[in-house]
């Protein structure tokens, strides 16, 4: 696979791309911006509207613990970008204090509160088509315990309410499949089953109407499809992590998506959670991405595996700024007009299939996700121009589809580590750095424990991991 330099984004702005009444439209992404950082808000309030007001933005969930900081943090980004395309992380479905003293009791409420907040605000939370040519399909999801398949580390403690946040922090209640039961599978089948839209039908009606080449698509979740999305646990802070972070229905659910063996399924997934910069195409033809915000410490301590290569150089001048986000992933010529139209339309219903009850119906629901048109007029020199700005992409790494263009690969240190090295998660034996991490750790918590009795900090709990 080549590893081609970064494009910066100044260079993709719209207007670049007019051609023949069609227009270049860029997708960009950003994941886990956890906003209850005020560096991470500062981040969204600067990012340049005049330059990305007909761009599309995916954000693939954890914006925010916190309802208000959430609200607040989509409505700055759906003040900047044409369209905003959202789902929600783990971290939106912690229940706290403050959630509490506002009567908001368990997640599944404040899941409902989440989906009302994106429908008033215009955020987009399930499958659409734009211009005819691109689908983005919001894929909500939930991890789950069974979904590590590979051997453990010896010696590593289990996980529990004390080594993964949610365990703790998520109140479901009993009308929830699962909720009583750490890391269920039935919480994860639940979950899935909120995707089961009119938007989502139709969008498989369309695939097996107009076929898989009739479309780009992109799709994004939280949480991961495959194990091999995220490093091996030797290399891992909390090695079982990855009892945390991944969905067996969700991939299923992706399968979907290819509605022939021989087609491939989604051009790209876009992925977060984790919080490793990712840039992967697997065997499944479908491209991986994840490009992660996360925390001010993480940028600043561990930029290398948070950021991409391409972008080193800028991104160490200012590690806390982040310029290197939100990344563009796509560009694609749609017909004038579709970003109007696609604002001008209120998200049908509150989401997920819990917020069916506030949806104007199943027919205008799957009208509204339905395909635009692909416009006309087009003239064999629009083709000739949009002939030349292709070569001109490629020439800059940029890879094309069927209706547009992928963004050049990305430098990224963890996926590019499995560009080289098999998995081989059959090695139990800790990485030198993570093992030496844990040396230090249970000698604190043992002189800890000598001073004050038991003691929770040799549990595994790791600010990264949760």
């Amino acid at each position: 696979m080549p590893v081609c330099q970064a494009v910066s984004l100044r260079h993709f702005r719209p207007a670049d791309f007019d051609c023949g009444g069609r227009r270049h439209r860029r997708v960009l992404t950003v994941t886990d911006l956890h906003v209850e950082y005020a560096e991470n808000l500062e981040f969204c309030k600067a990012i340049d509207g005049d330059a990305h007001r007909r761009d599309v933005l995916i954000v693939s969930g954890d914006v925010s613990e916190s309802l208000p900081a959430l609200e607040e943090a989509l409505t700055v980004l759906t003040a900047r970008f044409g369209a905003v395309f959202y789902t929600p992380g783990n971290h939106e479905l912690w229940v706290r204090e403050r959630d509490r003293a506002a009567g908001v009791h368990d997640s599944l409420t404040k899941l409902r509160l989440i989906w009302e907040a994106c429908a008033r605000l215009g955020v987009h939370t399930r499958p659409r088509c734009l211009g005819g040519s691109l689908w983005i399909v919001p894929v909500l999801s939930w991890h789950h315990r069974s979904f590590d398949s590979e051997p453990d580390i010896p010696g590593v403690p289990p996980v529990s309410a004390w080594t993964v946040g949610d365990y703790a922090s998520c109140q479901w209640p009993p009308s929830v499949p699962g909720g009583d039961s750490y890391g269920s599978q039935e919480l994860a089948d639940w979950f899935d089953s909120q995707n089961k839209t009119p938007e989502w039908a139709a969008l498989e009606q369309w695939l097996g109407t107009e076929g898989r080449a009739a479309a780009d698509i992109i799709s994004f979740s939280h949480f991961l499809p495959h194990q091999s999305l995220i490093p091996e646990k030797r290399f891992l802070m909390y090695p079982n992590l990855a009892k945390a972070v991944g969905s067996a229905p969700l991939a299923a659910r992706l399968a979907r998506l290819r509605p022939d063996p021989r087609q491939p399924g989604p051009d790209i997934h876009l992925f977060g959670h984790t919080h490793f910069a990712w840039d992967a195409r697997a065997a499944d033809g479908t491209r991986y991405m994840q490009a992660p915000l996360c925390s001010p410490a993480e940028r600043q301590k561990r930029l290398f595996t948070v950021g991409f290569g391409a972008s080193m150089e800028e991104a160490r001048s200012d590690s806390v700024g982040a310029p290197w986000l939100p990344l563009c992933v796509y560009a694609g010529l749609l017909p004038a007009g579709t970003m109007d139209a696609l604002r001008a339309q209120a998200p049908a219903g509150a989401g997920g299939a819990a917020g069916a009850a506030a949806a104007a119906g199943p027919a205008a629901a799957a009208a509204a996700a339905a395909p635009a048109g692909r416009g006309s007029g087009s003239t064999a020199g629009d083709g000739a121009d949009a002939a030349r700005q292709l070569r001109a992409l490629q020439a800059q790494g940029w890879q094309p589809l069927r209706h547009g263009v992928q963004a050049p690969y990305q430098q990224a240190h963890w996926s590019d580590y499995y560009l080289t090295h098999a998995r081989n998660p059959e090695i139990i034996t800790l990485a030198p750095w993570v093992a030496d991490r844990w040396v230090r750790r249970r000698a604190r918590a043992a002189a800890r424990r000598g001073g004050s009795g038991s003691d929770s900090s040799d549990s595994g709990t790791d600010p990264d991991t949760e």
